[in-house]
């Protein structure tokens, strides 16, 4: 009928599509008092009247039911929703209503038999037409509206679970989150509604809607911090998480801004060793990582820890998620083994005192262990919790779910690494592309994915699809983290090896010392990710026919890589094995035969005679050292 009466209002007054909209959102009543529909007795408002002029008559709390529900949005409301609350403001006669669930029905069946709202018994829902919400407003005045709207804030907050994890508590929060707009919640300084609205932030987070959670984040500080100002601990909370979502966009500068001007006011209002403060401080060190400064993130990271484990203890999940960032600090400084201890420390504590289904945090404390036992070496073992790892995100969080697809990648490296290239590939194809239509091409996430496809193309022999695709990551990694940053340095070691693969080792050579220089100046020489490029230009070298020099590199590299990750790390293997074929192409032929049996001796003890590496060193094929970013 609405629609009928609107193009006949457009066809009599020759009113704009935009001007009648316009007018719809200002005026609906009068406007819907306009015309009558070709087909039908009467205009819209007046068939709206006659029913609610039916329903005054026969049950009055009907009209006060669909009154409320007039300020929820347009989409179905839970009827248990409707359910006497302690903490919040309801109206008497809806109070009444919903302490007498027969007389509640009632007045729900009446406003269903007149077609005044949709009733759903299969999933218990009500749900009112907009318009109809629009013409129930209208009627009321401002100091009514005010209060229907205050009562509504009050069912959700009251319907809210402390929960985010479980089945059903993320059905409840995904059916408030579609009243969040329509119902005006970030109008509200209740205390009890503002804590609903910190809620909902964490599930959309829990959930992985990233971009949904920052756009509420920013709406409620806007709002709050012209109601209360900006050093109420509400607007706090607020800018904390959002800085949190800004991080989780690949928004580094933007998160690093935010917590650098929050955390001073956070101390002053709520105390150094609140929960909120520290978990601001927290945040300080994924923003030193996000820079690319690793041992600064380390050695604030141990501070961090060091207070929380004096606030809470040390099993306490809070505790557990700083022990957790200060493994991650400890791989990206090279120290692996004393990142598998925090991380084995973590994921066993998180999953026997805290863990539950669909658990975000475990799926990612079980990755970063899975991360770290591959970069230790132990590609077999790798595969194994990664593969695990998966099954439950899938399983628990969805195929598409953020830290799922993290998972996924990080199972690709693990799988290439073990020589399985073909299931490594199908992972990272599909992880990449859907990245890019979740995320975009700019996100980290789809960076890491496209570096990750980009090494597997290489392995296939796919070199000109490979190179390509790192050249084009490569530029956007300096967009993302910004030119100097050492995941840009590493991106650009993976494109140089492509050249020279590719057979341009000249161009190769002129990239890989300049990311070798750069690596040094951020990062030192005793950094794995220095000693990757170092290992690389003495390749290019070597294919150059400057063999002396990439003898001497190459012996200097080795040296290294034995005192940081021991004689019989993968990576020093590989620098061995290429020494190798230089030394034999000097001439030294002795030198040569006596490190190639123990390289190949150590390779077969650790990753066994038929891995692809083994079979490499011992055919005197050359082995590179490439780069996948881990994220941040």
């Amino acid at each position: 009928m609405a629609l009928e009466q609107a193009g006949a209002l457009q066809s009599e007054t020759g009113m704009s599509v935009r001007e009648y909209l316009t007018l719809l959102s200002e005026r609906t009543g009068p406007l819907l008092r306009e015309g009558k529909p070709p087909e039908y007795p009467q205009p819209m408002t007046a068939a709206w009247q006659l029913s609610v002029a039916k329903l005054q008559e026969n049950l009055p709390e009907a009209m006060e039911l669909l009154r409320c529900c007039a300020f929820f949005g347009p989409e179905p409301i839970p009827r248990d929703l409707f359910f006497p609350v302690e903490e919040g403001r309801v109206r008497p006669e809806m109070a009444q209503l919903m302490a007498d669930p027969i007389r509640l029905s009632k007045a729900v069946g009446q406003l269903g038999r007149y077609a005044l709202v949709r009733l759903d018994n299969s999933n218990r829902t009500v749900q009112v037409h907009r318009l109809i919400q629009a013409l129930v407003r209208e009627e009321l005045d401002e100091q009514t509206q005010e209060a229907i709207r205050v009562e509504v804030w009050s069912l959700l907050s009251a319907a809210a679970p402390h929960s985010f994890t479980d089945a059903a508590a993320q059905v409840r929060y995904q059916q408030l989150l579609s009243h969040m707009y329509p119902a005006r919640v970030a109008e509200s300084d209740l205390p009890e509604v503002r804590r609903f609205c910190l809620n909902m932030l964490d599930f959309l987070y829990t959930s992985g809607n990233y971009e949904t959670a920052s756009r509420h984040a920013r709406d409620f500080i806007e709002r709050w911090t012209a109601d209360s100002g900006k050093e109420d601990p509400y607007v706090l909370q607020a800018q904390a998480k959002y800085a949190n979502r800004l991080r989780d966009l690949g928004r580094f500068a933007q998160a690093q801004d935010i917590n650098r001007a929050i955390l001073p006011l956070m101390t002053r209002v709520l105390g150094a060793a609140h929960p909120d403060t520290l978990s601001v401080l927290s945040g300080r060190g994924a923003d030193h990582r996000a820079r690319g400064d690793f041992w600064k993130a380390r050695e604030h990271d141990e501070e961090v820890l060091r207070q929380y484990e004096e606030a809470f203890g040390p099993n306490d999940t809070a505790t557990l998620r700083a022990l957790n960032n200060l493994a991650l600090d400890y791989c990206l400084t090279s120290d692996f083994m004393g990142a598998l201890d925090k991380h084995e420390r973590t994921y066993m504590l998180f999953k026997r005192t805290s863990a539950s289904g669909g658990s975000p945090v475990l799926l990612s404390y079980w990755n970063a262990l899975a991360q770290v036992v591959r970069l230790i070496g132990d590609f077999t073992e790798a595969c194994d919790l990664g593969e695990d790892a998966l099954a439950y995100g899938r399983d628990q969080l969805g195929v598409e779910d953020p830290r799922t697809l993290r998972t996924q990648v990080d199972l690709a490296i693990a799988r290439r690494m073990s020589g399985e290239i073909e299931e490594a590939l199908a992972l990272g194809q599909d992880a990449h592309s859907r990245y890019l239509r979740l995320y975009g091409i700019h996100h980290p996430s789809t960076l890491a994915a496209a570096m990750c496809l980009a090494n597997l193309w290489r392995m296939t022999g796919e070199l000109a699809g490979a190179l390509e695709l790192a050249e084009d990551t490569d530029v956007r990694y300096a967009q993302a983290y910004g030119h100097d940053h050492p995941y840009k340095h590493g991106c650009a070691g993976n494109v140089a090896l492509l050249y020279r693969l590719s057979g341009d080792p000249a161009r190769a050579r002129s990239m890989n010392e300049s990311v070798l220089t750069a690596l040094e100046a951020r990062l030192g020489r005793d950094h794995h990710y220095t000693l990757a490029a170092a290992a690389n230009l003495a390749g290019d070298l070597a294919a150059l026919g400057e063999i002396d020099d990439a003898i001497r590199l190459g012996r200097g590299t080795l040296r290294r890589y034995h005192a940081l990750l021991g004689e019989e790390h993968p990576s020093t293997l590989a620098c061995a094995s290429n020494l190798v074929l230089d030394l034999r192409a000097a001439g030294h032929t002795v030198r040569a035969k006596e490190l190639a049996g123990r390289t190949h001796s150590s390779y077969v003890r650790t990753l066994g005679r038929e891995h692809p590496f083994t079979g490499a060193c011992e055919e005197g094929r050359r082995l590179v050292c490439d780069f996948d970013p881990p994220l941040l």
